[in-house]
């Protein structure tokens, strides 16, 4: 094969190499893109999990406290689906008219404060069978109160509104017993679905990250792309140019035998200095081996020294054992001295003058009839314990 044939077989393999190498680019940029959406659509679910758990939980509480009272304002109006409660407005005793409001009555009005802000996550309660008209489903959300009812935990999907994109999620609402006081009249029972709490999460909150997202993956994949292409070429290059130097090689064999030549001046050149590098080595065995002499030595010391430690744990052990036998000996004396004020009913005491405390042995509160559990050991109290009352004097002790 010549060595222009050979050449443009290379040339044919770079091209395909530089093919393969952007559709594989081209593919890793499509896959990130998709698992960047994936992940921002599951950051979309989490909050909008999130919001429900909160609406939830707040709505809850209310319900568990049978609802709250406010002040009545334009914005907030007595209930008319609460006219059968009895005690649906009162005025407190300053004269303020307060009424009350149901869990439903509140989340709708946190949901509408809601729906006035921008880009914030917006919230609707909703059921098949609304008290107000104005909390009835869209068919959105009728679709999902009705996968509930066919046993569905959750419904989500994404739906564009005014020209906006939302994440919106449903969860659904069981009839507790709270619930009963405003819906056992519509034929609710326990356990029963309710209804619903749909939540929309702006899209546009996630625009910002998934444009970045898409810059950097752009970015970074197409300087991967380059640097692809610059190797491939910097190999078929390199290729080339091997392949016409293999030629050159063969045309210049004569040249090669001098040059092996020369490479066995040099292997003998080289078998001069390994010999060289054996003396040094041997020289370097014998340092060795006066340093393990040493290390012998050392060890011997650090042996002696270890000997003295020994010696020194042996004296404080000595020491530990003496005290141990003076503990013992006073806590016999102790005993003894109990005894001995027990037989001869006597008794002992110590005035902490510091605290004005009195500290009394065993024996003192058995010869004056006092509970140890209630003994304050105040001077005061123990003069008037111990001292008949005629010999206490008129004034008081100081504390």
């Amino acid at each position: 094969m010549s060595t222009k044939l050979n050449i443009r077989v290379i040339r044919q393999f770079t091209f395909l190499l530089c093919f393969v190498w952007t559709l594989a680019i081209a593919g890793a940029f499509v896959w990130s893109y998709y698992m960047q959406k994936n992940a921002i659509l599951d950051m979309a679910k989490a909050e909008a999990r999130i919001a429900f758990q909160k609406d939830a939980l707040y709505r809850k509480w209310a319900a568990k406290h049978g609802g709250v009272y406010v002040p009545v304002t334009s914005e907030t109006p007595p209930n008319p689906n609460l006219s059968r409660i009895q005690e649906r407005d009162i005025i407190t005793p300053s004269g303020k008219l307060l009424t009350l409001i149901n869990p439903a009555y509140m989340t709708r009005q946190v949901f509408e404060q809601a729906d006035k802000e921008d880009n914030y996550v917006r919230g609707h309660i909703t059921s098949l069978n609304p008290i107000r008209k104005e909390n009835a489903p869209d068919s959105w959300e009728q679709n999902a109160l009705k996968a509930f009812e066919n046993g569905a935990k959750e419904f989500s999907n994404l739906q564009r509104s005014n020209g906006r994109e939302y994440l919106r999620l449903m969860r659904p609402f069981y009839v507790e017993q709270p619930c009963l006081k405003c819906h056992a009249a519509q034929g609710y029972k326990l356990g029963d679905i309710r209804g619903g709490i749909s939540v929309s999460v702006p899209m546009a909150l996630y625009a910002d990250v998934s444009s970045r997202g898409s810059i950097v993956r752009s970015s970074t994949l197409a300087t991967i792309w380059f640097l692809g292409m610059g190797l491939i070429a910097f190999g078929s290059r390199k290729l080339t140019k091997s392949t016409e130097l293999l030629y050159e090689k063969n045309a210049l064999l004569e040249d090669e035998i001098v040059e092996r030549e020369m490479s066995q001046k040099q292997l003998q050149e080289q078998a001069v200095l390994l010999e060289e590098e054996i003396a040094e080595r041997e020289m370097t065995q014998e340092r060795l081996q006066e340093q393990a002499v040493q290390l012998e030595e050392e060890v011997f010391e650090r042996q002696k020294t270890q000997e003295r430690l020994d010696v020194k744990a042996n004296m404080l052990q000595e020491e530990i054992n003496f005290r141990m036998q003076s503990e013992e000996a006073l806590r016999k004396s102790e005993a003894s001295l109990q005894l001995a004020q027990r037989a001869a009913k006597m008794g002992s005491w110590t005035w902490y003058i510091k605290g004005n405390q009195v500290e009394w042995s065993k024996e003192m509160f058995q010869l004056f009839g006092v509970d140890e559990a209630s003994f304050s050991g105040d001077i005061a109290d123990v003069i008037s314990l111990a001292l008949h009352p005629e010999t206490l004097p008129n004034r008081r002790i100081s504390r």
